[in-house]
């Protein structure tokens, strides 16, 4: 379970770094949470491009609306994207972001590097098979 670790890890920094930032500066505390406002949108512009299975709410004209609201308030408010990298900074984690942050952040992508611990490889270094099942080493 190596890699469902890193992904804990890298789950707890994901959090961490916004509650240090908040901690250190209560007033953005606002800042991060009007950040959710995009948030909001993209899900609602990703969910109508759905071409199978259809949310009907996306296709209610409240929800339109509300859509065109959300999308005027970030344009008014001038809210823009916080990054992970900007909250390390504002956390003061920056070197945590750049080290194991970066690093464990390609387990939770699945990259072919993460899947190497579990090849069989052949004597002429050929992958053989996946050793995929429970392992008692």
């Amino acid at each position: 379970m190596v890699s469902q670790g890193r992904i804990m890890v890298r789950a707890i920094l994901d959090s961490l770094f916004p509650l240090v930032a908040i901690a250190k500066d209560k007033a953005f505390a606002q800042t991060y949470a009007e950040n959710h406002t995009l948030q909001q949108l993209r899900y609602f512009r990703k969910a109508k491009k759905l071409t199978g299975s259809r949310i009907p709410e996306v296709d209610d004209p409240k929800d339109e609306l509300r859509a065109e609201q959300l999308a005027k308030k970030i344009e008014e408010q001038g809210i823009r994207t916080i990054t992970t990298e900007d909250l390390a900074r504002r956390a003061g984690l920056i070197e945590w972001y750049l080290t194991a942050y970066s690093l464990l952040s390609g387990t939770v992508h699945s990259r072919a590097g993460d899947l190497e611990e579990y090849l069989v490889l052949s004597d002429a270094n050929e992958i053989k098979e996946f050793d995929w099942g429970p392992r008692t080493k």
